[in-house]
């Protein structure tokens, strides 16, 4: 009998250990990207610049900025994420009266679409349409801008395609930025809109100039906008290709839906209000804060009354269908020294020398949540600023990124990719 007893406490113990053990990243991979004999990008690698990183099927669209510049990229590049191929994004046969030398395009963000033999280059004032040799084929003026002077357009979240399809979010325009109670609904008459449709074969075949809707997506039970987010839209929008559905979260990414475009039904999840996986003392206050880095909520210590301690952004989420789990990215930012201390010996710490200011520490945080009604965080990697990643790519025991890698002289464009040790089901 004791030998029995002995046999249940040693598979509990085991059992408790396994619960309790953190995530962690077993293996790294660094794939250090070949720009060749690209003079620019040469020279602009030794102005230890900055990179923006978009991702779009397969595909990663690498924007270099100018330090201490707003907005001025003098180089675009395309790059396959599977052969690490680098193409100089370069124009061709562009009007004359669209875009000049002085004032040239360069896209927010793009959506490449290789079957159909075209990469949509999206911009606040509307989408530009190429092939995929970066021919010219149309430019159609965005369905945000307004033509009363009254409004001010604003980016909805991101445009995202399924099959030959654009979706716009429909959401709000922002009237007056001196009055920060006015609200506009971008289609007065509809606020249960929650995107709009356009066929890409249609307006490429039209004549017109601006792009119109196809069909508005509707939810009758649609979030309601919060007084709060009227300086920035904190929804988050991201397709399913495989089922045909779409999911979108609240102003504060306080609950997600997955909306599903076949048959128009509509599932609703409760996204936790706890920060981490391992303790229930931190909370998410869900107040629109501004910071420099991230547009955010706030975070509480419970156990010191409700003390704001830092601050938490949302990033992205993506569904993975085989673990049947949702993946919710974010930042979190912080100078409360207890909070620091706790994320650090959780952290998955991978540079040896950490360069942060120590009076603000900046932290990336890889959520798998289970999806039931009340998602539940099952598994969490947290990872220090200096070694997140700009991910475009998760599967259950993998997670591809960009990165630039300071090596001392310059900051190195690499391709990096993480396996990763963690139970994504709930114990």
């Amino acid at each position: 009998m004791l030998k029995l007893i002995l046999i249940f406490f040693i598979l509990f113990v085991s059992l408790k250990v396994k619960a309790q053990t953190k995530t962690t990243i077993l293996d790294r991979d660094t794939i250090f990207l070949d720009f060749k004999q690209d003079s620019i990008m040469n020279l602009l690698l030794s102005l230890n610049l900055s990179f923006t990183v978009n991702s779009s099927n397969g595909k990663l669209l690498l924007t270099a900025q100018l330090p201490n510049t707003c907005g001025i990229y003098p180089a675009v590049y395309l790059i396959d994420s599977r052969s690490y191929e680098v193409q100089r994004v370069n124009f061709k046969n562009f009007p004359d009266n669209l875009f000049t030398p002085s004032d040239p395009f360069t896209p927010n963000d793009f959506i490449y679409l290789e079957k159909m033999n075209l990469i949509v280059w999206i911009r606040d004032f509307g989408i530009v349409l190429t092939d995929t040799n970066f021919n010219y084929i149309g430019f159609y003026i965005s369905p945000y801008i307004q033509k009363s002077k009254q409004y001010t357009p604003v980016y909805l979240g991101s445009v995202f395609n399924m099959d030959s399809n654009l979706f716009f979010p429909v959401g709000m325009i922002q009237r007056n930025y001196k009055k920060q109670k006015a609200i506009f609904i971008s289609n007065s008459n509809n606020t249960n809109a929650v995107c709009g449709v356009v066929s890409l074969p249609e307006i490429i075949n039209s004549n017109k100039k601006r792009i119109n809707f196809s069909k508005i997506i509707n939810d009758k039970n649609n979030f309601p906008y919060s007084a709060d987010s009227i300086h920035t839209y904190n929804r988050v929008y991201f397709p399913d290709n495989d089922q045909r559905s779409f999911w979108y979260t609240d102003d504060f990414a306080r609950n997600v839906k997955h909306y599903f475009t076949f048959n128009d039904s509509v599932v609703n999840y409760s996204l936790p209000t706890t920060v981490f996986m391992n303790t229930s003392n931190y909370h998410i206050l869900h107040k629109q804060v501004d910071h420099l880095y991230i547009h955010s909520s706030l975070i509480v210590d419970r156990e010191h009354k409700d003390e704001v301690v830092g601050e938490i952004g949302h990033f992205k989420l993506k569904f993975l269908p085989k673990s049947n789990s949702l993946v919710r990215v974010t930042y979190l930012i912080t100078d409360n020294l207890k909070l620091i201390s706790y994320l650090d010996s959780q952290n998955n710490k991978i540079s040896i020398k950490n360069t942060l200011n120590p009076k603000e520490r900046i932290y990336q945080m890889i959520d798998y949540l289970t999806l039931e009604n009340n998602l539940k965080i099952v598994s969490q990697l947290i990872i220090p600023e200096e070694d997140n990643l700009h991910i475009f790519d998760i599967k259950p025991n993998q997670i591809s990124g960009f990165k630039g890698i300071f090596d001392g002289e310059i900051n190195r464009p690499a391709i990096v990719k993480w396996v990763i040790d963690h139970d994504i089901n709930p114990h």
